[in-house]
Formats: structure tokens, C-alpha cells, sequence
């Protein structure tokens, strides 16, 4: 593992520059667009045009990456991302940011495609849950770091738009000059295939959709909610930074743990801890901080880490010449989700204040739990299943399909 991991150094660096500059950019447009007069839901409507960018995305950077390859297909939508973001300062209008913020989401959409794709052709079964645990890590950990630059100017003037393209523009640069070679040619760019990775693993495309659901919810309401507990504005984003660090630290011994165990189980278990942790805050009075806070990086360590453990069980089970289309339809459905919890979520908070957002997200989490375990009773795992022998494969693989043996292990 450890010399897969120097392997994709440059690939994991240019992920992670990616991610920094687009955290960045959604914090930085949200202060901007609130400094223009722009109203709540505008600022919503914008944010969410991200995930409906991903989504079309989804369906056309398949034929980029067949037409272009996967290098030289990162390489073009991450200067065109870098260019959506200097374009906000052209024309500060909200029509006009709605369809530059979905122009960037179809660009990511794009770029993570290539990412996860190459990372899952680059290692068998036994190693997948572990690099994809640091590859979700890795986005987390630049999340973080994106976010912290906001104090680096004031999001009225230009500064912090040029430093979100210069990230951008620089993520670019490690892949370009790394020595790893992309997937052959025999991992194909074809249309999505919802039905190619639901055949493949129910449990890992429901799996996806139900964490996209509570991602999207959390990001979007987790600071109204924080709020009703009584916290303060530096509290506020103590719980945000703590649910991502609960997430950074739990995805290496969970996306470990699935390389050995079920990860059906793995992401199952970690749900219904998430379940537990909804409980405790609905039994928490406001004006517990601390507790609050605590909390906060449980939840974060349970909810997130299932979407890395959901893509490792659907990659378990296509081929590798399809590696790429089913990257592109699990971003295609975490977007659908992502874009759909904010929704719910912000509906129910409506309703039922507080209690609605523990609600919304309790449910979909349970719906991970109840499907989980209804897949283990009705396709149980061999014993040993995580004792894959699929010979290693090199960041720059050789040809030849992955062959999944059929042992009954579908999920």
C-alpha cells in the first residue's frame, strides 16, 4: 500500500488542489453574493447549481476522456474550472453566477471521474477500500485548508477569486509532470450505465445516493442547525472544522477495515453509529458547546466515510474496462443526492425546526443501515470475503480486465 500511495502522490496532490480551490470558491461566492444584495436563496440557487453542473457533467465527460484521454481530459477542464472562476468577477449578476457555478460543477464532475477512475484501476480488491479512504481524506483535509483562506482578503474585492484560480491552475501541474501513466486504453469512456453498477452492487449505488442525500443536507443546514444549539459564530465553525476532522480521522481504519471484512457491514455499521449519534443530540439540550461540538466530529465520523466505502463496492464489481463509466454514474448519483438533501432537509427544518434536521438525517442513514443489512441477509459474504487474490496492479497498470470471480458477492 505504501508504495501505491507514492504512486499516486501527484495524482492524490492535484485532488487535493482541486478541492481546496472549489472549497474556497463556495465559501467566497456566498460572502460575495451576500455583499452584492443577492438574497438567501439566490445564494442557495447558486450553490446548488454546482450539483446540477456535476450531474450534466456526469453524462458528457465520458466522451471527453474516450476522446481525450484521462491527462489531457484533467488537464482541460481544470483550466477551464479555472477560468469559471475568474469569469464571476466579469459579470456580477445572478443568472449569469448560476451558470458559471454549474459550468465548474461540470468541469469537477469531469476531473473526478479521471481521479477515480485511475485510482481504482490502479489497485485490486484488498487495497481499494484503503486508497480510496485516503483519497476522500485527502479532499477533506483541502476542504479544510481552502476554507481557512477566506482570511486571506476581503471577499469584495479580487484577490481571493485570483487565488481560487491560481489554485486551480496549479492543480494541473503535479499530474502533468508525474511519471505514472494513465489507464490503457482497454478502460473505456462509454455512456452511464445506471443499471451497470446497480446490477454490479445495489447496496454500493443506494449507498451512494442516501450519503450524497446526507452530505448535501449537512454542508447546507449543519450551520443553521449549530445555531439553534446556542453556539457562537467561532463555535459555529469549530463544529464544521471538527465534523470534517472526525471524517479525515475515520476514513483510513474504515476503508481499511472494509478491505478486510464486508464492506456492506462496514458502511452499515458506520450509518447506524451515525443513528446513535442523531439520537444523543435530540437528547441534548441547547447550550451544551461542548457536547455539541463533540458530537459534531462524531457525526462527521460516521456520515462521510461511507461514500468511499460505497465506491470500493461498486469498483469491486465491474470490470475494468468499465471503471470509468461507473465513476462517472456514482458522481452522477451522489450529485442527484447532494442536490436532493438540501431540499428535504431544508423543508423539514421548515416544519420542525431543529428536530427536522436530526430527523431528515436520521432517516438516511437508517435507509443505509436497513439496506445493508436486508443485502447481507439475502446475499450473505463468504467467509474470508475480503481475502481477495487478484494479483497487485501498478499505477500504471497492464492491460487485461480485472476479473471478478463469481462467488455470489454481488451487492
Amino acid at each position: 500500500m505504501r508504495q501505491i500511495i507514492a504512486s499516486a502522490a501527484a495524482l492524490l496532490l492535484g485532488f487535493a488542489l482541486l478541492q481546496m480551490g472549489n472549497a474556497l470558491q463556495g465559501t467566497l461566492l456566498a460572502l460575495r453574493g451576500q455583499a452584492e444584495g443577492f438574497s438567501a436563496l439566490g445564494i442557495g440557487a447558486v450553490m446548488s447549481g454546482f450539483f446540477v453542473g456535476m450531474g450534466v457533467g456526469s453524462f458528457l465527460a465520458p466522451s471527453i476522456i474516450r476522446r481525450a484521454g484521462h491527462l489531457r481530459a484533467f488537464s482541460a477542464l481544470a483550466s477551464l474550472a479555472s477560468t469559471a472562476a475568474l469569469a464571476h468577477l466579469l459579470v456580477i449578476d445572478l443568472p449569469a453566477w448560476l451558470v458559471i457555478r454549474a459550468f465548474s460543477g461540470l468541469c469537477f464532475a469531469g476531473m473526478l471521474m479521471v481521479v477515480e477512475s485511475w485510482l481504482n484501476a490502479s489497485v485490486t480488491s484488498n487495497q481499494r477500500g484503503g486508497l480510496l479512504a485516503i483519497y476522500a481524506a485527502t479532499g477533506l483535509g483541502a476542504g479544510a485548508l481552502g476554507q481557512l483562506q477566506i482570511s486571506l482578503a476581503a471577499p469584495e474585492g479580487f484577490v481571493l477569486f485570483a487565488v481560487v484560480s491560481i489554485i486551480l491552475s496549479l492543480a494541473l501541474v503535479p499530474a502533468s509532470l508525474s511519471k505514472a501513466q494513465s489507464p490503457m486504453e482497454e478502460i473505456s469512456a462509454g455512456r452511464l450505465r445506471p443499471g451497470l453498477i446497480f446490477r454490479a452492487s445495489p447496496f454500493g449505488t443506494l449507498a451512494t445516493l442516501f450519503t450524497g442525500m446526507s452530505v448535501g443536507c449537512f454542508f447546507a443546514l449543519a450551520p443553521v442547525f449549530a445555531e439553534s444549539r446556542g453556539l457562537t459564530t467561532a463555535q459555529l465553525g469549530m463544529f464544521m472544522a471538527l465534523a470534517t476532522g472526525g471524517a479525515m480521522l475515520a476514513q483510513w481504519p474504515l476503508g481499511r477495515l472494509s478491505d478486510r471484512v464486508s464492506r456492506r457491514g462496514v458502511a452499515a455499521g458506520a450509518a447506524l453509529g451515525a443513528v446513535l449519534v442523531l439520537i444523543a443530540f435530540a437528547l441534548l439540550p441547547a447550550g451544551q458547546p461542548a457536547l455539541t461540538l463533540a458530537l459534531g466530529a462524531a457525526l462527521g465520523a460516521a456520515v462521510f466515510p461511507v461514500q468511499a466505502i460505497a465506491a470500493a463496492q461498486v469498483n469491486d464489481r465491474v470490470e475494468r474496462r468499465d471503471m470509468v463509466t461507473a465513476a462517472g454514474t456514482l458522481v452522477m448519483v451522489l450529485a442527484a443526492g447532494a442536490a436532493m438533501g438540501p431540499m428535504v432537509g431544508g423543508l423539514a427544518m421548515d416544519m420542525a425546526g431543529a428536530a427536522g434536521f436530526i430527523g431528515v438525517l436520521m432517516a438516511f442513514q437508517l435507509a443505509i443501515v436497513v439496506t445493508g443489512t436486508a443485502r447481507l441477509l439475502t446475499r450473505p459474504a463468504r467467509a474470508g470475503e475480503a481475502d481477495r487474490t487478484t494479483m497487485p496492479v501498478p499505477l500504471h497498470p497492464v492491460a487485461g480486465p480485472l476479473e471478478l470471480p463469481d462467488d455470489g458477492r454481488a451487492g
